[in-house]
């Protein structure tokens, strides 16, 4: 038998006795040198992405940058994929099936208002949330504009002010509040 390229065998499925059919599959074939990365997103982000866009990947204190070199818009469960490639050098004892954090540029940088992405999200649909008095001893429910957001922060478009405190813990028992009394007992 011969493989019809050059690279390490990362999977081989042929059993003792096995028939497999002329063509037929037996195993997996990585080239060590040329990995692409497959990545899910959230589906809301699909047309914010294109091919040629710029992805860093992060391992021991050096950057790898990436490219997006081919886009699935098939969504399944909310997400779609994407495949990335390196552009030059990659990182060593890289291994197929594992799992890697890239931070994908979506557009230019520019200065914003952030707050943490939390569990007060989900109960609010990021149309207010509570804001807690200057001497910390209330916190009352605000209008609030929210934007974008990751799986870390949520940029804020209107309603806040830098340096405001906010509570995003789960508003579930405060729903109907329009004030919180904040202490320690």
């Amino acid at each position: 038998m011969r493989a019809p390229v050059d690279g390490k065998l990362s999977g081989f499925d042929a059993e003792v006795g096995q028939s497999i059919a002329r063509g037929g599959r037996l195993g997996q074939i990585d080239d060590p040198d040329n990995f692409k990365l497959r990545a899910s997103i959230d589906e809301f982000y699909l047309g914010r992405v294109d091919i040629g866009q710029a992805a860093v990947f992060e391992k021991a204190g050096q950057s790898y940058q990436l490219t997006i070199s081919k886009i699935y818009p098939q969504v399944k469960n909310s997400q779609f994929e994407i495949d990335m490639i390196f552009t030059a050098e990659e990182p060593g004892a890289t291994r197929r099936g594992q799992t890697i954090q890239t931070r994908l540029t979506l557009g230019d940088a520019t200065a914003a208002l952030l707050i943490p992405n939390s569990a007060f999200y989900q109960d609010t649909g990021g149309h207010w949330m509570f804001v807690v008095s200057s001497d910390g001893t209330e916190a009352v429910k605000r209008n609030v504009r929210l934007g974008r957001r990751n799986s870390r922060y949520i940029e804020v478009l209107e309603g806040l002010e830098a340096g405001e405190r906010v509570v995003t813990s789960p508003y579930s028992s405060f729903k109907d509040m329009d004030r919180l009394k904040l202490g320690s007992e």
